[in-house]
């Protein structure tokens, strides 16, 4: 299951989140559409100073990226 922290508020092709692997704590930086982009990393992605000007996406959550579509 995997958990959506941040959101750059663009849709279509530029749209971006910051995502929690629920099950093994790593965030990652997706975009939807290109799963093979995908760097999972132990360090809290949602605090980074480049996305604290992104939105919540209000931690929904989903059980598999591959599925979204946004």
């Amino acid at each position: 299951m995997y958990m959506f922290l941040k959101w750059n508020g663009k849709y279509g092709d530029d749209a971006r989140f910051v995502v929690q692997n629920m099950q093994t704590d790593e965030q990652a930086l997706f975009t939807p559409g290109e799963m093979e982009d995908l760097t999972w990393t132990n360090k809290g992605l949602a605090d980074a100073d480049e996305f604290k000007t992104w939105s919540d996406f209000g931690n929904e959550k989903v059980d598999d990226l591959s599925d979204v579509a946004f």
